[in-house]
């Protein structure tokens, strides 16, 4: 008798181990893939405002070069 509830309480223990292991595993995982997400849309803001300024700076450089042929 002591040696079979021994032995459940010892499965019992593992299986709540396992439970702790694998949810503390999904949480892990959950946060990875948020910050992935919060560092990709960063990224695509900063790419876009990069793009965004080269656009300007291309412009605004057209319209100068304009200005200083016109005389010509």
């Amino acid at each position: 008798f002591w040696k079979s509830l021994a032995s459940i309480t010892r499965i019992n223990n593992v299986r709540s181990e396992n439970f702790v292991f694998e949810f503390s595993g999904m949480v892990a995982v959950q946060l990875s893939m948020f910050l992935f997400a919060v560092s990709l849309r960063q990224l695509v803001y900063y790419i876009s405002l990069a793009v965004a300024c080269q656009q300007l700076f291309y412009f605004s450089f057209s319209r100068i070069s304009v200005v200083f042929r016109q005389p010509e």
